[in-house]
């Protein structure tokens, strides 16, 4: 897409888009190109349609289960939605995103206990990414282990750097007012440990 030529980006973008409705032809279940379309297109109902087949035409690929998880809603679907977030990280153990969108589930539907280790493998993965440490130091928060929670959350605002969004930055930074408000400025004396 990003290729020198003479094709502006819409051309680009044009030629792509019929190769993979091409290949998507020829082979509906290519996760690959599933997943690509899914990034080219907004038609969420058709990604959840494929994402549906993908997972039954490959049930060991967690990139199918990813896909299907994305495309679900935890309104609508939340059994669905856990399963699908369960198997893409299940099948995919070392992808730290994998894991990082199965804790963030399970913080959002209030079952810490369940993301705790899941979190503790992301960080353990990928120590100095501060979305890990914050989802973390989150569901450490849930479960009223203040110390620990604060500290992970304190090693995340580390970690920023001017490469991640303001607005990210500014989350993480009042989540850390946040817990210091509840659990105090000195409840961190101990170091989290991941």
């Amino acid at each position: 897409m990003r290729a020198p030529g003479e094709l502006t980006k819409e051309q680009r973008l044009q030629k792509a888009r019929a190769e993979l409705d091409q290949a998507l032809v020829e082979d509906p279940t290519n996760v690959s190109a599933a997943v690509l379309a899914s990034q080219l297109s907004t038609h969420r109902e058709e990604h959840l349609t494929r994402a549906r087949a993908l997972v039954k035409a490959h049930p060991d690929d967690g990139r199918g289960w990813d896909l299907l998880a994305e495309m679900l809603t935890d309104e609508n679907e939340p059994e669905a939605l856990q399963q699908a977030r369960e198997s893409a990280a299940r099948l995919m153990p070392h992808d730290v995103r994998m894991l990082t969108s199965l804790v963030q589930h399970y913080g959002m539907t209030f079952q810490p206990e369940k993301g705790l280790p899941v979190a503790k493998r992301a960080v353990e993965l990928s120590p100095g990414d501060p979305y890990g440490l914050a989802i973390q130091a989150a569901l450490l928060f849930q479960v009223n282990r203040c110390p620990e929670a604060v500290g992970f959350q304190r090693r995340a605002v580390d970690m920023l750097h001017e490469s991640y969004a303001p607005a990210f930055r500014q989350q993480l930074r009042e989540r850390l007012q946040i817990f210091e408000a509840k659990c105090g400025t000195n409840a961190a004396v101990s170091k989290p440990t991941p």
